[in-house]
């Protein structure tokens, strides 16, 4: 089934110029609007400590939690082992699960969900948008990316968690 998919998202890949382009802003360049959106939104509501909280869950995601599922278990990527795969960005080989932009952009998309439904789903889109772009570009598979979505929807759970208790005692 994982492959299935990836295929079937990897061929829209070469069709014409303006979708391999979309495919590669998606993949590569929509994380950082995302955390520019973050940032505007931190500036404009002045939730300076959910923006902050948002980004720590999303380093956390990313560079703490992925990196040791990544040490236990390093899985080829679908270029590295798959035929006529469309690569569309350059990526190193190994350790593809699960995706670090997932786990980066769900983590801070699931945080700013738990304090803002609306805004949340706005951001829960645009990562979802990121994933696709990265199973279309050719550097993960789709179970990649749901794991990905597991990993930032624990860790904005748990970095949930230490902003309670930080807001609590500051209450106090």
């Amino acid at each position: 089934m994982d492959i299935f998919l990836f295929k079937l998202l990897n061929q829209v890949a070469g069709i014409n110029i303006w979708s391999d382009r979309l495919i590669v802003f998606a993949a590569d360049y929509l994380l950082y609007f995302l955390i520019l959106f973050l940032l505007i939104w931190a500036l404009v509501w002045k939730n300076f400590w959910v923006a902050a909280f948002a980004l720590v869950t999303a380093v956390f995601s990313r560079f703490l939690v992925t990196e040791i599922i990544r040490f236990f278990y390093d899985r080829s990527r679908p270029f590295e082992i798959l035929e006529n795969v469309r690569q569309l960005v350059d990526h190193t080989t190994g350790s593809s699960f699960p995706s670090g932009h997932a786990a980066f952009a769900f983590g801070l998309a699931f945080f700013v969900y738990i304090h803002n439904k609306k805004k949340g789903i706005c951001y829960l889109i645009i990562a979802l948008l990121i994933g696709l772009g990265r199973v279309a570009a050719g550097v993960h598979y789709p179970s990649d990316i749901l794991g990905g979505l597991i990993v930032g929807l624990v860790s904005a759970w748990a970095v949930r968690g230490v902003y309670i208790r930080l807001a609590d005692k500051n209450k106090k």
